[in-house]
């Protein structure tokens, strides 16, 4: 799935294309890290191979000169979450997530630059978490939805982490990096390096109804 947003970031670009894909329960291995390869886990590879093959197409039939935008934002990476939404493939649901129509939030992003204005698919008219009894808040193994922690007051602005300003990032955070520190390097079939079987806990994204496969 792909969608588009018009921005000013990074220099010279004038559109924000957003490439993403499915990431089901059952396909753990895209969050393996690869070593010694760059690009980190295997799903982030192969967004990046996916934007390079779109890259490479634009260059040779359009004459469009694209350019991968890295994934974290202290490398020069944008909030994909934000601009997958502005490209109309979801809204940011009561799990602070990408809700997906599709998929839900069992997806996973990458982003490319380029320097020519294409229409903004904008956001779309799709929120399953109205009415939702938000599963996903409640089966949080860290509780990092147990409290508020923000206000629009402090915060600046309307549109609060998880909607109504509860979700703790550090918390979850916490979490995450401890998933990863204590994963080990290990073989996997079909791959000629070791990769870093992580268990990344993905409960509240296992736990949303939308998109879900039967």
């Amino acid at each position: 799935m792909a969608g588009l947003f018009w921005s000013i970031w990074p220099q010279g670009a004038e559109t924000i294309l957003i490439i993403a894909i499915r990431h089901p329960e059952d396909t753990p291995t895209l969050d393996y890290w690869c070593t010694p390869s760059s690009g980190g886990t295997e799903g982030n590879l192969r967004l990046i191979r996916i934007n390079n093959k779109v890259i490479s197409w634009l260059e040779e039939n359009k004459n469009i000169k694209g350019e991968q935008i890295p994934y974290a934002i202290e490398q020069g990476g944008i909030c994909l979450k934000d601009a997958a939404v502005l490209a109309g493939l979801g809204v940011i649901g009561k799990n602070n997530m990408l809700v997906t129509p599709q998929f839900g939030p069992r997806v996973r992003l990458r982003a490319m630059a380029l320097p020519v204005k294409l229409t903004s698919t904008g956001p779309i008219e799709f929120d399953p978490c109205t009415f939702c009894e938000m599963p996903c808040r409640k089966a949080c193994p860290q509780g990092a939805f147990d409290e508020k922690i923000f206000s629009s007051s402090e915060y600046g602005q309307t549109e609060l982490p998880a909607r109504e300003g509860v979700y703790a990032r550090t918390t979850c955070k916490l979490e995450f990096n401890k998933n990863r520190d204590d994963a080990d390097f290990s073989p996997i079939e079909g791959k000629d390096e070791l990769m870093r079987v992580v268990a990344y806990c993905r409960v509240c994204e296992f736990a949303c109804l939308v998109g879900r496969r039967k």
